[in-house]
């Protein structure tokens, strides 16, 4: 291997995020800190430390040391994907995904188009509409908002 391609090989972290990956993610929320459900201490944990092993190409979370919130990041990059969450709303967020993934997934639309019409069904902005920043209540309205997605579909 050439010199270049190891070059190219560079190891990023949460501390060294890619600077590629970080222009990806213009419109982003503020690294999360504090908890914002107990507003105990937030650190960066890596998935082998939750889960026991490691998920993904990007393996790493922020969580709340005090009521064990939790957040993914943007890939290759320190960005949160959405607000932390306890147990209870990742796992309305992870059902809502996997109905809403299937809407774009299959090519009855493109992901952009299917999160402005599920903003658009909600009454909210495109920008606030982003599963990593529901409540539970809002992954309710979402899965309504749903059935009448595709019913018109």
């Amino acid at each position: 291997m050439t010199k270049k391609k190891m070059a190219s090989k560079k190891t990023y972290t949460p501390e060294d995020p890619a600077p590629w990956a970080l222009k990806r993610v213009p419109d982003h929320l503020p690294v999360p800190t504090v908890c914002c459900l107990c507003s105990g201490p937030v650190v960066v944990k890596h998935h082998k430390e939750v889960y026991g092993k490691a998920y993904g190409d990007w393996p790493w979370m922020y969580s709340c040391t005090q009521c064990d919130a939790q957040v993914g990041m943007h890939p290759f990059t320190h960005l949160p994907l959405g607000v932390l969450a306890d147990k209870k709303t990742r796992f309305a967020r992870m059902t809502f995904k996997d109905r809403f993934n299937p809407l774009w997934m299959d090519a009855r639309m493109d992901r952009s188009e299917a999160y402005r019409r599920l903003a658009n069904a909600m009454g909210i902005p495109v920008k606030r509409c982003h599963i990593g920043y529901f409540s539970i209540a809002d992954c309710e309205r979402a899965s309504q908002a749903l059935e009448r997605i595709k019913k018109a579909a």
